[in-house]
């Protein structure tokens, strides 16, 4: 595969970070190109995509080939090809993370579900320090918060359709136990009780690591501070239309950022950014 074919599946399916895409230097945009072509074949297995692989066997021999350096494999062959190298410590904790959804087991507390997000976004938000050379571990750590926060957004959006496949993100501690059969628009208690009562809860733990992470944007450059400021704010606007508009949320409809408000958005971080580079805002 050529590097035109992973520039072209980020541009098809990352729609949040396609538009920040837009400000990479070429050759940053294909090691990014790449890293994102291989979490998506880690997430495309993880799924059954081809419907005819064992997909937790699949996902154990990756991590058996990553172990041995095996680059006859191409998923692993792509990863080393990056540039800047990313530590396989990381994705080698990504695909532990994505195998944990196969033999899905609900969490029981709000750290369990934060290690989970680690593993499958936080690790992701690290990889990216690395391809930017990046090496400080304070900038490292709040990469890990920004790949969190993203996640838990996610979990926020997608309650309903990770529902439909038998999985429920949100923890027994704050939310109690949820049969994710129940999650649907005639059970309008269950989902009250998600939405109206007790969302906040993801919501909040979410900002805080939001917060963190975007503390972290003064160890980037000019051009990828911008990069990653708009793609945080941008995911950060889905979990702030959930919040405002709960009811039309908790009947099923998932949370989008338009067109309109992401050009509104981009125009925000130039301006934030322009007073951070002049020194009025910290």
């Amino acid at each position: 595969m050529n590097n035109e074919n992973f520039k072209r599946i980020f541009y098809k399916n990352s729609k949040t970070f396609s538009l920040a895409s837009k400000f990479f230097d070429e050759r940053l945009f294909i090691n990014i190109s790449k890293l994102y072509y291989v979490c998506r074949c880690i997430d495309d297995i993880a799924d059954n995509v081809k419907e005819t692989i064992n997909s937790e066997q699949e996902l154990t021999q990756l991590q058996i080939d990553f172990d041995k350096n095996n680059i006859d494999n191409d998923i692993v062959s792509i990863f080393y090809s990056i540039e800047n190298k990313v530590s396989k410590k990381h994705i080698l904790k990504l695909i532990d993370g994505v195998k944990s959804d196969i033999n899905f087991t609900p969490y029981e507390t709000t750290d369990q579900l934060l290690n989970y997000c680690h593993k499958v976004a936080g690790v992701v938000g690290i990889m990216f320090c690395e391809i930017l050379g990046i090496d400080d571990n304070n900038a490292l750590i709040k990469a890990n918060d920004l790949g969190i926060a993203m996640q838990l957004t996610n979990i926020m959006r997608d309650i309903f359709e990770d529902a439909n496949m038998g999985r429920v993100y949100l923890p027994h501690e704050l939310f109690g136990r949820i049969n994710p059969y129940d999650i649907n628009i005639q059970n309008k208690d269950v989902l009250d009780n998600i939405y109206i009562v007790k969302i906040d809860q993801i919501y909040n733990i979410a900002e805080t690591k939001y917060s963190s992470g975007i503390s972290g944007l003064k160890y980037l450059n000019y051009n990828h501070k911008f990069i990653v400021y708009i793609s945080a704010i941008m995911y950060r606007e889905i979990g702030n239309k959930i919040i405002k508009n709960k009811e039309t949320y908790s009947s099923g409809k998932r949370s989008y950022v338009s067109f309109i408000k992401k050009i509104e958005l981009i125009v925000k971080c130039f301006f934030q950014i322009f007073l951070w580079k002049i020194k009025i805002l910290k």
